[in-house]
């Protein structure tokens, strides 16, 4: 059995559409880093950050970040193909993956907290709208890349369809998406309407 923290509506999304596509027993526990609670007490003991997604192996071992758990758990269960064979569409998607992660994870987590990199409301408004037309710029350039795949870069669902499924709930919004990155929308649609991951879409991202 696997322990997943996570927090509605975050990264943690991503961690159990894995979970759900492997078929492995996991318990979730709600634990919202910025309530407090026993539940974070014991998600920061885990992990020193006390940040979501943190997985708890059933041998104990404590993996955080989501790109790397996401990898992890494709290794642990290759018949899944959540990472492809093919070297070549494996590379592809390891790029993508790291890319998210390194590049448009960063610019949410500067827009979200701009307090915590530089001081004066003033700067921090002026940094969260740098940190918003960056992330913008990210994800243009990943719809310029795509091609006609009915997945992003592969003709399956892989980690990194699961991963940017859960960022494109976020800004520049779903609107914006729809907008700018008509290609990126059309490839995300067959992971946002996965039977068996509807609800999991539902629950984090649904007022």
């Amino acid at each position: 059995m696997y322990t997943l923290y996570g927090c509605k509506g975050c990264g943690s999304a991503a961690i159990e559409a894995a979970l759900t596509l492997v078929s492995a027993p996991y318990q979730y526990i709600e634990a919202e880093p910025w309530s407090g609670g026993p539940a974070v007490d014991e998600l920061r003991r885990l992990n020193p950050l006390a940040q979501v997604p943190t997985l708890l192996t059933p041998d104990g071992t404590v993996l955080t970040e989501s790109v790397a758990i996401l990898i992890w758990l494709s290794e642990q269960y290759p018949a899944s193909h959540l990472l492809p064979t093919d070297a070549a569409a494996r590379a592809t998607v390891l790029r993508w993956l790291v890319y998210l992660t390194a590049n448009a994870y960063a610019a949410i987590g500067i827009g979200d907290f701009p307090e915590r990199w530089i001081a004066g409301e003033a700067e921090q408004g002026s940094l969260k709208a740098f940190a918003r037309a960056r992330l913008e710029d990210y994800w243009r350039t990943l719809e310029r890349q795509l091609g006609d795949t009915p997945f992003l870069f592969t003709q399956q669902l892989t980690v990194l369809d699961l991963l940017a499924a859960t960022m494109s709930h976020w800004r520049p919004g779903r609107d914006w998406f729809q907008q700018e990155c008509p290609k990126l929308t059309a490839a995300l649609q067959s992971t946002l309407s996965h039977t068996a991951l509807a609800p999991i879409w539902k629950r984090n991202f649904t007022a």
